[in-house]
Formats: C-alpha cells, sequence, structure tokens
C-alpha cells in the first residue's frame, strides 16, 4: 500500500524465495488488447466483427457489427434452412444458429412479400417489418383458427412489430392496414 511517483499499475506475483517467511515479487507484463484496464484511450478498440454459415447455401453482402448487421444467403434449391451468425473480437465470440428460412420454389424466402411488408420467425416470435408508414392490426392464429396474440399500432417505415407464438406449429398471420386487410402469411415456429 502507498503511493510511489512514476510507478505503473500492474499486476504482480510472490515468489518464495531463501528461507521461511522471505520472497520477492515480481512483475506480470500487461497484455494490453481491447479493453485492457491499463490502456487509456481508443489506442486498442474492440472491434466485433459478423460471421454467417449456411449449409448448402452462399453467403455474401455481410455487413455489421456487434449491434446490427446483414447478409444474403442463396440456396439452390427449396426447403428448411438454418443459419448461424458468430460474433467475434479480440475478447471471444459467441454464436446462434436461426431456423428462420424456409426457401420455396417460385419466390425465394416464403413469407417476404414484394418490399410493402416481411415477416419471418426468430426463436418463437414472429417478426413483421413494414415498408411504409400506417395504422396496422396484426393478428396471430394457430393453425386451428385459435388467436394466440394481436396488436394494433401506428408503424413508421421500416418500422418492426413483434409477436409472440408460444408453441412450436404452424400458424397463420393476418395483417390489416387501415382497417383492410394487406397480407396473410403461413409461419412454422420450429
Amino acid at each position: 500500500m502507498g503511493t510511489l511517483a512514476g510507478v505503473e499499475a500492474g499486476v504482480h506475483n510472490y515468489a518464495a524465495t531463501g528461507g521461511e517467511g522471505q520472497g520477492a515479487f515480481s512483475w506480470i507484463a500487461s497484455e494490453y488488447t481491447s479493453g485492457c484496464p491499463f490502456v487509456a484511450g481508443t489506442a486498442y478498440p474492440v472491434v466485433t466483427s459478423p460471421e454467417w454459415k449456411a449449409k448448402k447455401g452462399v453467403v455474401e453482402n455481410v455487413t455489421g457489427n456487434d449491434t446490427a448487421g446483414s447478409a444474403t444467403v442463396s440456396y439452390n434449391k427449396p426447403g428448411d434452412y438454418a443459419v448461424t451468425l458468430t460474433l467475434a473480437n479480440s475478447l471471444g465470440s459467441d454464436q446462434r444458429t436461426f431456423q428462420v428460412i424456409t426457401v420455396n420454389g417460385e419466390t425465394g424466402i416464403a413469407g417476404v412479400e414484394s418490399g410493402e411488408i416481411s415477416t419471418y420467425v426468430v426463436e418463437g416470435a414472429a417478426i413483421v417489418e413494414f415498408a411504409e408508414e400506417g395504422n396496422y392490426n396484426v393478428a396471430l392464429f394457430t393453425a386451428d383458427g385459435r388467436k394466440v396474440a394481436s396488436k394494433a399500432a401506428h408503424i413508421s417505415a421500416a418500422g418492426t412489430m413483434q409477436l409472440t407464438m408460444g408453441v412450436k406449429g404452424v400458424y397463420v398471420l393476418v395483417i390489416e392496414k387501415d382497417g383492410k386487410p394487406v397480407r396473410t402469411v403461413k409461419l412454422l415456429n420450429k
């Protein structure tokens, strides 16, 4: 304990030497990696990079950081596919697999409509993306017609809405704009 001018903070090791109760300090060199408490300023920033993997798919146009990003995935055949996102930086990495892509033979990703409204499922939640501003009512039904969730809101352009799906199975999502039906989409919660 105490102070001494010109001495930097650090970590040390106390190793026994000689007889009982004798020892010596040895300083452990600091590793100046991103996020190191011994480095002031922004000389060692934490930079997080995304990596997408899609079995049987081709991943292109990958952009992003630790909070937002996008990628384009192409498939040769129709089917249900999983994609894995890994976020990594100098402090470690984390990954998550999404079971969200259903490709059909005609239009690409099922549920994505012509630039107006996009729908998809992520971890038990139905996500709706709106290209146009408006007053929307969104209702989620089970395959046997039971309503499990609904929301009404004024959504701005490029806004989103999320509804919890519940148990695994097939759902029908009904979207209305200004009181008129605009989309009905079948979704699969795996």
